[in-house]
């Protein structure tokens, strides 16, 4: 069985090439660039599968207001088409309440992405080099997505005021 969104409709010329050139660059600000440049020439459904393209093929050092605008923006079937249909399956079959994982380093103030696996957050630490990690308590109804591709169980919370703190673990307490 195929993973692709029920909204799928094949590329239109103007949109294939803004996916080429994308697919071309090796910088994610400048595909993220490009993305915001050409995004009024896109559908509804290119629009969400590339944007969640772009995010999860790389987001390091990305500016998450940019991202957050872009996430918000009111186009139609954000849901299903952002997520792979196992995603959305799977995101539909999360509980009310859930914990989430984070590793967030030193200089960061902002933050988006989140893990519903400890054992990611972990890795993530390590490679932070931050030592620590913290679980918040979110609310299904603020999330605004879960990508389980590159294996992370990453969740997106647009407003990080609704994922409440929960402990800080150092990373010596957390079973790899």
């Amino acid at each position: 069985m195929q993973d692709i969104s029920p909204d799928f409709k094949y590329v239109t010329p103007t949109e294939q090439k803004i996916i080429q050139k994308i697919i071309k660059l090796n910088d994610d600000r400048k595909k993220l660039n490009y993305f915001i440049k050409y995004k009024h020439k896109m559908s509804d459904y290119c629009y969400w599968f590339i944007l969640s393209t772009i995010w999860v093929d790389g987001t390091e050092k990305t500016d998450l207001k940019r991202w957050r605008a872009l996430f918000s923006t009111n186009r139609k079937k954000r849901a299903s088409s952002l997520m792979k249909p196992s995603e959305l399956a799977a995101f539909k079959k999360l509980e009310d309440k859930l914990i989430v994982y984070r590793a967030q380093s030193l200089d960061e103030e902002d933050r988006l992405a989140y893990t519903l696996s400890i054992k990611q957050a972990a890795a993530f630490s390590i490679l932070k080099e931050t030592n620590e990690i913290t679980s918040y308590e979110v609310k299904k109804e603020d999330l605004l997505c879960l990508f389980l591709r590159r294996e992370e169980d990453e969740i997106i919370i647009l407003d990080p005021s609704k994922a409440v703190k929960l402990k800080t673990l150092p990373l010596s307490m957390v079973k790899i």
